[in-house]
């Protein structure tokens, strides 16, 4: 008697699917998943949108805009405004900036729903040892109340669950950036390693936004087992670098 339900048929095809690179590792695409979950419920609502078509009818709105953040010594600044995000999402741009450390670098290649995609890499091995993505996601009927953070985070779960081996959510709970209200999941995985073992990866989406316009910022980071300030999902945003990046986080309100 064959006792496979959907969920495992779902994993078995899941692993047999090519490796896509994540942190210099055999992988996961982490971001183009994370934001297929994100925004929205199904691959053709996203695919409908990036559509080539699509990108050339919609001119761009006016975007709000936010002051750049002071310079720190040992930090770098990114400010996101309309001239230097993709232009087919500046029309879902809740204008952000942050400080981030010197030895982080700028992802070239973004993803194509990531306003920005920072990381760090350890010099010896060139694997990432923290990674941060920006991108958005609309509220939904439910508006950013408990519930619709709650749903969000769920669906997002659901889908990591599907994304990474040995995948295991840690913790929901609320979480605030900047002034704005929302709600954080911690969560830790396995990938596939350069030398075909397993290696622990932690995790931590947070869902920030702005009751007025029902839209927000989804911060998607990860750290692999090798950065020594990370020792736990807890410590993502709490310890090593990517802490000072929350902290520096600022939100046009």
């Amino acid at each position: 008697m064959d006792n496979t339900t959907p969920a495992d048929t779902d994993k078995q095809e899941k692993r047999k699917a090519p490796p896509l690179t994540l942190f210099g590792w055999s992988g996961c695409g982490w971001l183009g998943l994370c934001i297929l979950i994100i925004v929205g419920g199904s691959y053709f609502r996203l695919a409908r949108e990036l559509s080539p078509k699509n990108i050339a009818d919609n001119d761009p709105a006016v975007a709000e805009s936010i002051a750049p953040l002071r310079a720190l010594p040992g930090f770098k600044t990114f400010t996101a405004s309309a001239t230097n995000v993709p232009s087919h999402l500046v029309r879902h741009l809740v204008p952000f900036g942050f400080r981030y450390p010197e030895k982080f670098h700028l992802v070239e290649e973004q993803r194509p729903t990531a306003f920005v995609t920072i990381e760090e890499r350890d010099p010896d091995t060139d694997i990432v040892l923290e990674k941060l993505g920006v991108s958005y996601f609309s509220a939904g009927p439910l508006g950013l109340s408990d519930i619709g953070y709650r749903t969000l985070v769920g669906h997002m779960s659901n889908g990591l669950d599907l994304m990474f081996n040995n995948y295991q959510e840690l913790e929901q709970a609320p979480w605030d950036v900047d002034y704005y209200h929302g709600r954080s999941l911690t969560f830790r995985a396995t990938v596939p390693g350069i030398d075909g073992r397993e290696m622990p990866i932690y995790g931590r989406v947070i869902f920030v936004g702005r009751q007025q316009d029902k839209k927000g910022l989804a911060l998607i980071m990860f750290a692999s087992a090798l950065d020594p300030n990370v020792k736990s999902a807890a410590d993502i945003g709490v310890k090593g670098d990517l802490r000072e990046v929350l902290r520096s986080f600022d939100i046009a309100p």
